[in-house]
């Protein structure tokens, strides 16, 4: 008996010093759940009211430099095809500069076809799977916000009752403990 009181004191001190913390780091909890609910509903609005539309203006962007990149290579080799059938200029030059002018064309059609590419997977996979990350994002911190303004205080008020059991069951020891003494004492013991 006597052990068990010393259990139960110590279980009590345990709780009442974990009553106390959880009394003070409760509205610390609170207020940074709320701040993340708060955070993530202004990524989610800025993503789809500025990021996601400049994503896709900056994608458009990179097809349309590629295809003015293709356009502005054909229409210099085409203009050096005209200039070296016109002219009486060597063979040899005339080769060697085609060739560039072939080369970059091509060049400029592969980072076009590349664009494109990377374009149709941005806007039809990349975009997506953001947005649903934002989203999801978004939820659950309103739903740790939700859970954390419906448990937090309910969590104090169980440590509370808790607490009072404990202090009643150790009251109940002691007393039980001090009958025994009481009864010892009225006994002889051979």
């Amino acid at each position: 008996l006597e052990l068990q009181i010393v259990t139960a004191e110590l279980a009590l001190t345990q709780t009442e010093a974990s009553l106390e913390t959880l009394r003070k780091s409760a509205p610390q909890d609170l207020e940074s759940i709320r701040r993340a609910a708060e955070e993530a509903e202004e990524n989610m609005q800025r993503y789809l009211e500025i990021d996601r539309p400049e994503t896709i203006k900056d994608i458009e962007q990179q097809v349309k430099g590629a295809r003015h990149g293709l356009l502005y290579q054909q229409e210099e080799l085409d203009q050096l095809e005209k200039m070296y059938k016109a002219d009486d200029l060597t063979e040899e030059t005339e080769e060697i500069i085609l060739t560039r002018a072939r080369h970059g064309v091509e060049a400029a059609k592969h980072r076009l076809e590349k664009a494109i590419s990377a374009q149709d997977h941005a806007l039809n996979v990349l975009l997506p799977r953001q947005t649903v990350s934002f989203r999801e994002s978004e939820q659950a911190a309103m739903l740790a916000l939700e859970r954390a303004e419906a448990t937090l205080p309910a969590s104090i008020k169980g440590k509370e009752i808790s607490l009072k059991k404990q202090e009643i069951a150790l009251g109940k020891l002691e007393k039980k403990l001090e009958r025994m003494r009481d009864d010892r004492k009225l006994m002889t013991i051979l």
